[in-house]
């Protein structure tokens, strides 16, 4: 189960190398690296001339991040380099307990490929300005014209992580930032503490669609939600429990018979097995077991358009994902039905359950917002007939299932409660 609050037991026995210098700020900036050594020391650069103590942790890279750090940075900038890989939760974890055990007043937590937007290089010097005991200080994220996420251009007092501690290392990554965010939130909520967010108006950018075909991370998504959603719901744990299971095995079972692929059910088998057994710990067994595993087409060209040319060739076309409904689309009118086809994010991602009630198909593999352009290829589903009973059976199966299951989720919810 997932605790209240979390602490590592000892620093030390996860760190292999730091070059650590005296304290000399109530606030310090961590950045998180992994195997980016360009990013990594561009935005270096630009905390030189920033007012506080910056600690930089590096999660076992293999490209010379570190060494560069050190070669440049010894004298600046705190450096912490992490035994092994810990994912996102446990280099961030590392950071902020690291800064939490250094009695600062202030964290301000990012990492080494969100950078500032072209313009916005004082964000830095922006968001430390409006720091203060009783208040969350957040950046604007450009990609989806929104606020920061949890551990993107964050400034959390440390007197409230004091209690909640930082994220569970054992998540590895996704969604652990929402589940140290919910507990952040839980604790105010207990203990009555209002807090505002003050929301500076500087943008940082960071990739929204990445391209490739890998499926790696689908195991932690799939595990980690299952752990999330039962402590923390969106609206109660049952619905939360029945759209997860039946949205995953559902993509799970209709790429294993019409694909012919059988890595998804594989890490769903896996992921929902660890899930019920309260096991968090097999985090290195998983990532070896799931390196490499891909789900890509036999034939497909990769074409990259501007938004204005993708609009113009495929304004016919439905949008089913997410990314297509927000602000910088919003002059694009897409058709509202899809007559001639759907455009959908990602071949290996889970929106292909959407996609394959349909016989044309834009797969989006990479959206870059700055250069507004977007790289895709366009699919013909070879038997829509086949695909749409197929989709039908699998989440008929996957609806069944997850009722099977649901005493199992009920009896583990009383012991949270408990």
């Amino acid at each position: 189960m997932l605790p209240d609050s979390y602490f590592f037991d000892n620093l030390q026995d996860y760190i292999q190398k730091s070059n650590v210098l005296p304290k000399s700020s109530d606030t310090c900036i961590i950045i998180l690296n992994y195997n980016n050594k360009n990013f990594i020391l561009r935005l270096a650069s630009l905390l030189e001339n920033v007012d506080c103590d910056v600690v930089i942790v590096d999660n076992h890279s293999d490209d010379g991040s570190y060494e560069a750090l050190v070669k440049r940075y010894a004298d600046r900038f705190n450096l912490i380099e992490i035994k092994e890989n810990m994912g996102g939760a446990g280099g961030f974890g590392l950071g902020i307990q690291w800064v939490i055990e250094r009695e600062y007043r202030y964290c301000f937590v990012s990492e080494e490929d969100a950078l500032p937007l072209e313009g916005n290089e004082d964000i830095f010097h922006e968001m430390l300005r409006h720091r203060t005991e009783d208040s969350f200080v957040v950046a604007r994220y450009y990609e989806l014209d929104t606020t920061s996420f949890n551990l993107h251009y964050h400034i959390y007092p440390v007197a409230i992580l004091k209690h909640v501690g930082t994220l569970n290392k054992d998540l590895f990554f996704r969604a652990d930032d929402q589940e140290w965010g919910m507990r952040i939130r839980k604790y105010l909520q207990k203990h009555n503490i209002a807090m505002q967010t003050k929301v500076v108006d500087r943008y940082y950018t960071h990739p929204l669609i990445k391209r490739g075909f890998g499926l790696f991370a689908n195991y932690f998504g799939m595990r980690n939600a299952f752990f999330v959603y039962l402590k923390y719901p969106n609206r109660n744990f049952a619905l939360d429990y029945f759209q997860n299971f039946v949205k995953y095995c559902t993509y799970a079972l209709f790429t294993f018979v019409h694909d012919a692929n059988s890595y998804p059910l594989r890490q769903f088998f896996y992921a929902f097995k660890d899930f019920l057994s309260d096991d968090l710990t097999k985090n290195k067994k998983r990532i070896e077991q799931f390196r490499g595993f891909t789900l890509e087409p036999s034939r497909y060209r990769l074409q990259t358009l501007s938004f204005d040319a993708f609009y113009e060739a495929y304004k016919d076309y439905k949008p089913i994902s997410a990314t297509f409904f927000n602000k910088h689309f919003e002059k694009y009118r897409f058709a509202s039905h899809a007559q001639r086809g759907v455009i959908a994010s990602k071949f290996s991602g889970v929106a292909r359950i959407k996609a394959f009630l349909h016989k044309r198909i834009v797969f989006v593999e990479e959206v870059d917002f700055l250069q507004k352009t977007i790289t895709f290829f366009e699919y013909e589903n070879p038997s829509l007939l086949r695909s749409q009973i197929l989709l039908f059976a699998s989440a008929s199966f996957a609806a069944s299932a997850a009722l099977l299951f649901f005493p199992i989720i009920v009896m583990k919810k009383l012991e949270i409660i408990r």
